[in-house]
């Protein structure tokens, strides 16, 4: 059901981060200003939550798949060279499904909705349209957020039984929807619950998500993946899909 492949490809994301880190803060003369820098980390540095309130400062607790992520949060906030801002994107949802591109596919297909993990679980998300806010807001206040990490995800996270329920619903996929052990570090990253209050984007940016949430929204944001998929079926560019919700 999912692809074995890397997030990323075949990228080194271990050491590709640093690098390029290393490139950007000895590319300025040492009497120029200081230069920004933006790392996208992501929400999974936090782990599992199942039970406990998380937020933007809380201790992180790594999923394995990516564990090395911390250290190169650290290496950008603390680095003297640069002016260094971490964020952390929760899964995304909306135009061609992210990650849930898979389930998307499986559902309109025939296949079985399935998800990794177990009932109870709650799944932080997050649209692309308010993640691109985030992102132009941080980069204009850059100078007074250096050395701060921040979550970018709804307010609240979602059930997932809600989410998969509604799946069965928008697409006509034959019910129940069922859980499935995860076998690899992808799989448990799919299977992570959180239960995210993130406080540090509206609190610093007034940032807030104004997109209507994964499960209430699910049928426009799986029309627009089927839009998604019939233009990459067609082989239209990349590009096309800008529009979509």
């Amino acid at each position: 059901m999912w692809s074995s492949k890397p997030l990323g490809g075949t990228s080194d994301l271990r050491n590709l981060p640093i690098f390029l880190l290393n490139t950007v803060a000895t590319a300025r003369p040492a009497y120029a200003p200081k230069i920004s820098y933006i790392y996208t980390s992501g929400i999974w540095v936090h782990g599992s939550s199942p039970n406990e309130f998380i937020s933007d400062t809380t201790p992180l607790n790594p999923i394995t798949l990516v564990s090395w992520r911390p250290d190169v949060e650290q290496a950008t906030l603390k680095d003297q060279r640069v002016n260094g801002i971490v964020i952390r994107p929760a899964l995304l949802y909306g135009k061609s499904a992210s990650l849930l591109d898979s389930l998307f596919e499986a559902a309109a297909t025939g296949g079985k909705v399935a998800w990794y993990g177990k009932p109870g679980g709650r799944l932080a998300v997050i649209h692309p349209d308010d993640l691109a806010d985030l992102y132009v807001r941080v980069a204009e206040k850059a100078p007074i957020l250096g050395g701060l990490a921040i979550d970018a995800a709804n307010e609240s996270t979602e059930p997932t039984d809600n989410f998969l329920q509604k799946l069965i619903e928008v697409s006509g996929a034959k019910g129940p929807y069922e859980w499935l052990p995860p076998s690899n570090p992808y799989e448990e990253a799919l299977s992570t619950t959180q239960l995210l209050r993130p406080y540090l984007a509206k609190s610093l940016l007034g940032w807030q998500p104004k997109k209507p949430g994964l499960t209430e929204g699910l049928p426009m944001y799986y029309a627009a993946w089927q839009a998604s998929r019939e233009r990459k079926v067609k082989g239209d560019s990349l590009f096309d899909n800008e529009a979509l919700i």
